[in-house]
């Protein structure tokens, strides 16, 4: 892979993380919403 597609795999993977845990983080103070369900009956 060239230089300018690695960096660009690497910010899409922060990009995700942040969005992931963002999204977590807002569920977690939030009322419990779907994600809190969702690894209620995933376990």
């Amino acid at each position: 892979m060239k230089k300018w597609q690695v960096v660009l795999f690497l910010a899409g993977w922060l990009v995700l993380g942040f969005l992931v845990t963002a999204v977590n983080n807002l569920g977690a103070h939030g009322e419990h919403g779907p994600t809190a369900t969702a690894t209620e009956t995933a376990h």
